[in-house]
C-alpha cells in the first residue's frame, strides 16, 4: 500500500513538473534564421504579417497564441482556438496549429526593426515566425507544440 502511494505521488509530482516546465508547452525559442534553415530546411510557403496588427491580436490572446496555414493562408487563433485572424475563419477541431507563448513572441517582435514578420511553413510541419532582414540579424521563433494533440 505504501509503495502504491509513493508511486502515485511520484507520477503526480512528475506531471506537475512537466506543466511548470516553460519549454515543454509551446514557449518557443528564438534562434537565428540561418540556424533554423540548417535545422529545419528551406521555407516552403510564407505570408507576411504586419507587426502592429499582430500586437493587436496578441492583446486578445493572453498566454498563448496559435498559428497555422489553412487553405494556403495564415490563420491565428487564441488559446481557446477562437479565430483572431482572419476573424471569420472557420476552424475545425482537427486542424493542427502551432502554439507559442505570447511572451516569447513579444520578445521576437522586439527584435524586429521593420514593420512585418513572416510566418513560414517548412518541411515536416515545422512553422516558423521570422523577423525581416532590415537592420541586422534575422531571427526565427521555433519549437512550438502542436494543437491537437496538446491543446492545454
Amino acid at each position: 500500500m505504501k509503495n502504491q502511494i509513493t508511486q502515485s505521488s511520484f507520477f503526480l509530482l512528475f506531471f506537475f513538473a512537466l506543466l511548470l516546465n516553460s519549454n515543454m508547452f509551446g514557449q518557443g525559442k528564438i534562434i537565428k534564421a540561418s540556424e533554423a534553415d540548417a535545422l529545419f530546411g528551406p521555407v516552403l510557403k510564407s505570408e507576411k504579417i504586419n507587426v502592429q496588427h499582430l500586437k493587436m491580436i496578441m492583446k486578445n490572446t493572453p498566454e498563448r497564441v496559435m498559428f497555422g496555414f489553412k487553405n494556403g493562408r495564415v490563420h491565428i487563433l487564441d488559446k481557446g482556438r477562437k479565430a483572431q485572424f482572419p476573424s471569420v475563419a472557420a476552424v475545425e477541431n482537427s486542424d493542427v496549429f502551432h502554439v507559442f507563448s505570447t511572451d516569447v513572441l513579444e520578445q521576437l517582435l522586439s527584435l524586429e526593426k521593420g514593420t512585418e514578420v513572416t510566418v513560414e511553413e517548412r518541411a515536416n510541419s515545422i512553422l516558423s515566425i521570422t523577423t525581416s532582414s532590415t537592420g541586422g540579424d534575422v531571427y526565427t521563433l521555433e519549437f512550438a507544440y502542436l494543437c491537437p494533440p496538446n491543446c492545454i
